[in-house]
């Protein structure tokens, strides 16, 4: 089933939502209003990108929130997002704890895979022999969970990323500079030139542990040798994604090194290195999708029907009324959907000959020959529905309606759009309503 919007965003923690929001604000058009998903908001975004022959995509972006750490919360709130939004391609973001000690502070990593440490066989094996060697560590750890993989495309774009020398250094040198003027005080001594982001592509280890401990993360590592991070979220958004079949990825940025001193650098720099690694997992991937790895599924595209709206088809959907100086007004189509349909909404305001307001008699609406539950004066057009034509029908009684004027708002427009039919005119002539661009 195609999608509705192209990307959904989300973190787990509102510290993270914030330094992501700030990014993507800088470089998209923020829609007005809010997304709201259960219990909690999502925030919609349009990212034009450009490409060097002159074509672009508009995508469509909605980021989020449940600001609670661990898997199961991130799971269910995913799941939920999921099934409201219907993404084509899902991403987590926000920051973790380094298991490459390699990896500085600042460092993206994008998630070539992903281990649950939830499922885990502990070997007490202390004094036992396997072979010839005896077993220096007195503990061995299985992770047994099945790990997932993750979205193919927008790893592959990182990847171009990372192994073009010119697009690295560029995106590297930006994310290095940019922070200085987005947030209010920086480290002692930092260097943009010596502090630029490493972006590493490598698989991840989640699970339940907020780890604050050199021992516990050498033995995770151990583990999982390959692993360059380690968080908590990760597994519980994949597990939601792959229960859907949505293609999604996790990025992370490194804030600590998971060690005893996680608090003390929190500390000393005044938490600069978790916003640091925050905003740099959002200018990864607004760098990936300026490669355009994928072509945008629009979202609340219209335009005007192209015939003049007639009074002797209403009654296919309603009575027709037929007293002197009644109107009876059927658009078939009022408006032709030519992309998906999310949050839209159609509000509808008459007025008489004499300017005073009316309000339809009766009122149905027409979704590709399926009739919608609606208000007389306004109309919620079911999300997810790609292409196809909305009829209104409206029946108003005397005295004579001169003038019915349309708004259309919806979650990802910029400005409502406002159209009018009237006696002595015909708008409905199959133009752009300027919707999207």
């Amino acid at each position: 089933m195609p999608g509705t919007i192209d990307v959904a965003i989300l973190t787990a923690l509102d510290e993270e939502l914030r330094s992501v929001k700030d990014v993507l604000g800088r470089a998209a058009e923020p829609y007005p209003g809010e997304l709201r998903v259960g219990n909690e908001y999502l925030y919609p975004y349009g990212l034009t990108v450009h490409s060097p022959a002159g074509t672009r995509e508009r995508y469509t972006l909605a980021v989020g929130s449940n600001g609670r750490m661990a898997g199961a919360a991130m799971e269910g709130f995913a799941g939920e997002v999921f099934d409201a939004l219907r993404p084509e391609v899902a991403v987590l973001l926000g920051f973790a704890g380094a298991m490459d000690l390699s990896i500085r502070p600042g460092a993206v990593g994008v998630a070539d895979g992903v281990t649950s440490v939830e499922n885990t066989a502990v070997d007490d094996s202390r004094g036992r022999r396997r072979g010839k060697a005896v077993l220096q560590d007195p503990v061995d750890m299985t992770f047994r969970a099945r790990g997932f993989q993750v979205d193919e495309v927008l790893r592959n774009a990182l990847r171009r990323i990372r192994n073009d020398a010119v697009l690295y250094e560029t995106w590297r040198a930006a994310a290095a500079a940019a922070i200085l003027g987005e947030v209010s005080s920086v480290p002692p001594g930092y260097d943009p030139a010596a502090e630029k982001p490493d972006l590493v592509v490598d698989p991840l280890v989640s699970g339940p542990f907020l780890v604050r401990s050199d021992a516990f993360r050498e033995r995770l590592h151990k583990a999982a040798p390959k692993a360059a991070l380690l968080e908590m979220e990760a597994y519980g958004f994949l597990g939601a994604a792959a229960r859907r079949n949505l293609p999604a990825i996790v990025i992370k940025g490194v804030s600590d090194l998971a060690d005893r001193n996680k608090k003390k650098l929190e500390k000393k720099s005044k938490g600069f290195y978790r916003e640091y690694a925050a905003r740099n997992t959002a200018r990864a991937l607004l760098a990936a999708l300026a490669l355009r790895p994928r072509a945008a599924v629009g979202t609340n595209q219209f335009v005007l029907g192209s015939s003049r709206p007639s009074a002797v088809r209403v009654h296919e959907a309603l009575p027709a009324d037929k007293r002197a100086g009644a109107v009876n007004f059927a658009a078939l189509p009022l408006l032709r959907s030519q992309g998906p349909v999310l949050r839209v909404t159609l509000d509808v305001a008459a007025t008489a000959a004499n300017g005073t307001p009316r309000r339809p008699d009766s009122a149905a609406l027409r979704l590709n020959g399926q009739h919608v539950p609606i208000d007389v004066t306004r109309f919620h057009l079911p999300d997810g529905g790609r292409g196809g034509n909305i009829e209104l029908f409206l029946t108003f009684g005397p005295p004579r309606v001169q003038r019915i004027e349309f708004t259309v708002t919806g979650a990802f427009m910029s400005a409502p759009v406002t159209f009018a039919w009237s006696e002595l005119e015909n708008p409905f002539d199959g133009q752009p309503l300027g919707v999207r661009v």
